[in-house]
This record gives structure tokens, C-alpha cells and sequence, in this order.
């Protein structure tokens, strides 16, 4: 377990929307907790460092091509039992869209060594947002379980 437990009173600021509930250091990565808007699930959190061009949105951004067939099938099962796998559709919707604008910003604003944002979401691989889509970086590899 955890030695040092960190909770987070209220918003220490604002960002791209979000609310700021505080930071933490990991190694040299600085981390900015954003508050979601609880569109996909309930006291949902971000991770974000504008400065090293990285974010950990869970299943708010998720590279869907970058699954395998089985997967998305998988993934798809779900949606189709369900309906829906967000608390609030609309909500999630604009909360990736929040995301993807804060992460179009960062591309803009910062070069990330020619790499861009990384973008790691939930499921499939850690992608870079070109245009309007998310391209894979770097190698994919596929574990199965025999």
C-alpha cells in the first residue's frame, strides 16, 4: 500500500476546463490531477504534463484502430448490451472533446521533441493526435493468454 496518501480538498486552479485538483512528482514528471466531468464514470481523473507533452485519460481518449479485431468486438459487446458505457453520454462527449482540444493546444504550443502529445488512454496502444485522429507511436505489442 501507499505510505503517503494524497486527498484533494478542493480545485487549486483551472485548466482547459478542467479543474486543477493538485500535482505530484513522479522521478522528473510533473503531474497535474484534472477533475473529469464524470461523463464516462464517477470521480474519474486525468493525469496530465503539459511540459512533457503526456496525458492519461483512461477510457475518455482511446485509440478504437489500435485494438485487435477480437477487442473491438469485445469492446463493441458492451455498448450494444448496455447501450452505453458512460454515467452521461453527452457529458463524456464533452469531456473528449475537452481532452482533445487541451491536447491540439499542447501540439501547438510545445514540439515534444518532434514526438507531439503522448495521448494514453485506457485501452489500446499510446498514440499521438494528427489532425483529427490517433495515429499509434512507436511499436505495438500484442500479448495473448494461452
Amino acid at each position: 500500500p501507499p505510505r503517503k496518501i494524497m486527498t484533494f480538498d478542493a480545485p487549486i486552479g483551472h485548466a482547459w476546463g478542467f479543474n486543477v485538483l493538485g500535482r505530484f512528482v513522479i522521478a522528473d514528471l510533473e503531474l497535474s490531477v484534472l477533475e473529469s466531468l464524470g461523463g464516462h464514470q464517477h470521480g474519474q481523473v486525468y493525469f496530465a504534463s503539459e511540459r512533457h507533452g503526456i496525458v492519461f485519460c483512461g477510457d475518455s481518449v482511446i485509440n478504437f484502430k489500435s485494438l485487435s479485431e477480437e477487442r473491438q468486438k469485445f469492446n463493441l459487446l458492451a455498448k450494444d448490451l448496455m447501450t452505453t458505457v458512460n454515467v452521461d453520454s453527452d457529458r463524456a462527449e464533452k469531456e473528449r472533446m475537452m481532452l482533445l482540444e487541451m491536447i491540439r493546444g499542447w501540439n501547438e504550443g510545445h514540439d515534444h521533441g518532434g514526438r507531439g502529445c503522448l495521448v494514453c488512454g485506457g485501452h489500446g496502444a499510446v498514440s499521438r493526435l494528427v489532425d483529427d485522429g490517433l495515429v499509434i507511436y512507436g511499436a505495438v505489442e500484442k500479448y495473448r493468454v494461452k
